[in-house]
């Protein structure tokens, strides 16, 4: 085979040198991010099953962790959990469980927003104080 052939001929090269596993990481992101909400919220809904699972046979550092894993992603019934969890564990559970202060604000405010999106008060009097 002479020079000028070898150059006319297709060079094979790896999926990976051909930016393929660029391609499959941004095929599997747009996947995930599309996700449709109701994947979404059923794999929310059952972590949080698991989380309360843990809960309800006393495996309390188990279960603060589920929720708060849950609740850093926005659940606000796993930021509720998680807060209760912290504000009483040296009563309710024997123990303390460590948060820091962010995500403490963090998860007030999921759960503040959680509360005003499914109050049944109008804006006027909530904002009036009525």
């Amino acid at each position: 085979m002479t020079s000028t052939t070898r150059f006319l001929q297709p060079q094979r090269r790896s999926f990976c040198r051909q930016g393929g596993a660029l391609t499959l990481a941004v095929v599997l992101t747009l996947v995930t991010t599309i996700l449709p909400s109701d994947a979404r919220a059923q794999t929310t809904a059952q972590l949080y099953k698991q989380a309360m699972d843990e809960y309800e046979r006393n495996h309390w550092q188990a279960a603060f962790s589920r929720f708060s894993r849950l609740a850093d992603g926005g659940d606000a019934q796993s930021a509720r959990m998680a807060l209760r969890m912290r504000r009483f564990g040296p009563q309710m559970f024997g123990m303390s469980f460590e948060v820091n202060v962010a995500h403490l604000r963090e998860w007030s405010v999921i759960v503040a927003e959680d509360a005003y999106a499914n109050c049944d008060v109008p804006d006027e009097e909530i904002l009036v104080g009525r």
